[in-house]
């Protein structure tokens, strides 16, 4: 039997705004069977999906849990996989045949204070680059006076907050991705200890995607994304098997922080 505990290292935010109510799709899905996928809802709620039916973490936000209990009674796309594949998710509502719904003025992300979108942008920024940001990532400024111009490039082309945002409601940068239940890259931090940190965030990450249902299908999963091509899917599927993978070894009881110096 799998140790509850495994998950202690989960603040208790990072599991109520996420762990949650974040389900992955079981699969990746094609373009055709996104558009499929927004017809179906159709068919059985009686109007297209907005972003946070297919996105349970912005919903719970928004305080709608009626959303999150929809969006996992069956297998749907996410948010994501929808803006990868068509540019917008109205752009999908729109291809599948059907009219987006209009966004009322001032809408935006309601519900969410400015510290959750930092938090959310720090996952997400983890989940993308690998590691959470430095300050100089999300200080373009800072990163152009010290020779890190690819770092200023790479803020640029996402939408993220800045620094003085983070500093101005945590505090630090570091003091968010602690928050998110994350661990800082520290410098001087090498061998077991910078292994051990790794370890920690791709087990939190994983927390979030959520687990393929067997080994198999993870690997089934990676090898189809890298036919396809497409990078962001290639990540999420390798986010998934590091998911599983980690998993069996708790079973066993192997931990990336008791392997000996």
């Amino acid at each position: 039997m799998r140790d509850t505990r495994k998950t202690d290292y989960l603040s208790p935010s990072f599991l109520d705004t996420f762990r949650a109510g974040v389900s992955r799709p079981a699969a990746q899905f094609t373009a055709d069977q996104i558009l499929d996928a927004v017809r179906a809802w159709v068919e059985r709620y009686g109007s297209p999906p907005t972003t946070k039916d297919w996105e349970p973490s912005r919903a719970l936000a928004a305080g709608q849990c009626w959303r999150v209990d929809r969006y996992r009674s069956g297998v749907w796309p996410s948010l994501g996989m929808v803006q990868r594949r068509f540019g917008t998710f109205n752009e999908a509502i729109r291809q599948a045949g059907f009219e987006p719904r209009p966004a009322r003025a001032g809408s935006g992300a309601v519900g969410e204070s400015t510290r959750d979108r930092i938090l959310r942008a720090i996952v997400e920024w983890t989940r993308r680059y690998g590691a959470p940001p430095t300050q100089s990532d999300w200080d373009p400024g800072r990163a152009r006076r010290t020779g890190q111009s690819w770092r200023a490039a790479r803020f640029q082309q996402g939408d993220w907050p800045r620094l003085q945002t983070v500093r101005r409601h945590f505090g630090s940068l570091n003091e968010a991705i602690e928050a998110v239940g994350l661990r800082a890259r520290h410098p001087g931090r090498h061998g077991r200890a910078e292994l051990g940190d790794r370890g920690h965030n791709l087990r939190v990450l994983a927390a979030v995607a959520g687990a393929a249902p067997d080994l198999g299908t993870a690997v089934r999963e990676v090898a189809s994304a890298r036919r396809t091509g497409d990078r962001d899917d290639e990540r999420d599927a390798l986010l998934a098997l590091a998911s599983v993978a980690l998993a069996l070894a708790d079973d066993i009881g192997w931990d990336l922080e008791a392997i000996p110096a």
